[in-house]
């Protein structure tokens, strides 16, 4: 699993609501707002609807004057219930509300909770920015109140926040280590070990293996413990990953099946795809190509069915509930989204097939008969890149249009750097700022996604800038110059 899903969904699952009750046993038929709260929060996690069901309940009930101490607890509940459901407009409408309460009553810790819901939010939608500021603030009034619990995850979250920023590997290690001293004092065991799987991430990043692997057997522990089955399954993916790049390729399969199997046992199914991928590079970096090959046919028949039943769902939900001309540039983008990933998957399967094919044929009817397969593979993925770049530049004028027909090359943006790119680096950051997540540009790419994320960083301080937004920027700027 990409280390950016993994770590953010870490932070939903050990901030504030994971020290809440797993369950609710029985419901009166009348509840009060506070226990409608608690059953809400109960249920952020694994019931996000539900959650918001009963959330929005207790702010109908919380209508009269006397309850106004109360809205701005419901609206957090609120907040985090949409987070949950990837409805962030909603979300951060719902923080905003929550912090005009909270300041009218000088409730201090609502105001930390809405804060961090910001911070979090932001995060997801890449806007690290504006969410390094929403977390700064927790930062700033969890030390001045005391709140140790939620000092050590803003820390922790101003970590993520410098590493997907783009920022230096030196600060984020810094927050973190931080917020592993906070941690230890107040012997907060999932906090811990979230930071040490953070710490474990860069440590990769890094190279340094056996101090990443340390850190990751630590974090695994603490997590059999609590019984979180997901973060185990997560942490044994790290620790698969740190062993694929230092080439112990036997251990790396032996962790990555037993993620497979901790996934499968707790019917994790969104994190399927990524253990497939994974288990896929290593039967390639073993060259077992046949073991290989099952593993990336597993991958594409979970990605179809996750994918188009999730696009589908979103689809039709579009189609039927919007019909303003905004509603509509999001159906017409998500439809081709769908088009675009059903190619990609072609083209993925044909690659495979292709491969197989061509050891086969050259080992029948010798070289020149394989020589001609190549030669029409070649032709039919040149039909597929084409047909898939028309359809990014057709993404990219529905968004915004910023990266149509850019056409600069590596020696004019070197002509503006003190410290030139290399020929890499241009490549990933082209990609990048095509729209490209670093899952794709890796599976292209033919690298890791760690391989991208330390290219990225590099590329951001060569241009002086800190994301994809502003690295497009430079590249618009530098093609009219």
């Amino acid at each position: 699993m990409p280390f950016k899903l993994r770590l953010i969904f870490l932070i939903l699952i050990c901030y504030g609501f994971s020290h809440q009750s797993k369950s609710q046993s029985s419901i009166d038929t009348t509840p009060s707002i506070s226990e409608l709260i608690k059953i809400s929060k109960s249920l952020v996690e694994s019931r996000p609807d539900s959650a918001l069901y009963y959330a929005q309940l207790a702010l109908e009930k919380a209508q009269s004057p006397e309850n106004d101490s109360l809205r701005s607890v419901i609206h957090v509940s609120i907040s985090a219930a949409y987070s949950y459901l990837a409805d962030y407009n909603s979300s951060v409408k719902h923080s905003f509300k929550a912090l005009e309460y909270a300041d009218r009553f000088r409730d201090t810790l609502c105001m930390i909770d809405a804060y961090n819901n910001l911070g979090i939010d932001f995060m997801y939608q890449d806007d690290y920015e504006s969410s390094g500021k929403y977390f700064e603030k927790v930062e700033v009034l969890s030390e001045k109140t005391g709140d140790s619990l939620r000092w050590g995850h803003a820390l922790n979250n101003l970590g993520l926040v410098e590493g997907y920023g783009g920022g230096s590997s030196e600060l984020e290690l810094d927050y973190y280590n931080d917020a592993k001293e906070i941690f230890e004092a107040i012997d907060e065991q999932e906090g811990y070990a979230n930071v040490l799987l953070n710490i474990g991430t860069v440590q990769t990043m890094m190279g340094q293996y056996d101090q990443a692997n340390q850190n990751y057997a630590v974090a695994l522990e603490i997590y059999k413990k609590l019984g979180y089955a997901t973060a185990v399954e997560q942490t044994l993916q790290s620790i698969s990953e740190n062993y694929l790049n230092q080439g112990l390729t036997e251990r790396a399969l032996k962790n990555a099946r037993e993620a497979l199997q901790v996934a499968k046992d707790n019917h994790v199914v969104q994190d399927l795809p990524f253990i497939y991928e994974l288990i896929t590079k290593i039967y390639v970096a073993q060259k077992d190509f046949k073991s290989a090959f099952q593993y990336q046919s597993k991958l594409h028949s979970v990605q179809d069915s996750i994918f188009n039943s999730e696009k589908s769902r979103q689809i039709n939900e579009l189609k039927t509930q919007y019909e303003s001309e905004k509603k509509q540039q999001q159906i017409e983008l998500l439809t081709t989204q769908y088009e675009l990933s059903q190619l990609s998957l072609i083209k993925k399967k044909r690659e495979q097939y292709a491969l197989f094919l061509v050891i086969a044929f050259l080992i029948v009817f010798g070289g020149l008969f394989g020589y001609i397969l190549i030669i029409r593979s070649k032709l039919k993925q040149r039909l597929l890149s084409q047909e898939i770049d028309n359809l990014r530049l057709k993404i990219n004028s529905v968004v915004e249009g910023s990266a149509k027909d850019l056409n600069i090359k590596i020696r004019e943006v070197n002509e503006r750097l003190i410290t030139p790119l290399s020929e890499r680096e241009f490549e990933i950051m082209m990609l990048a700022i095509s729209d490209q997540s670093n899952g794709e540009i890796a599976d292209q790419l033919f690298v890791s996604v760690n391989t991208v994320k330390f290219h990225l960083k590099n590329v951001y301080e060569k241009l002086g800038v800190s994301n994809r937004k502003e690295a497009l920027q430079f590249a618009i700027k530098t093609s009219k110059e």
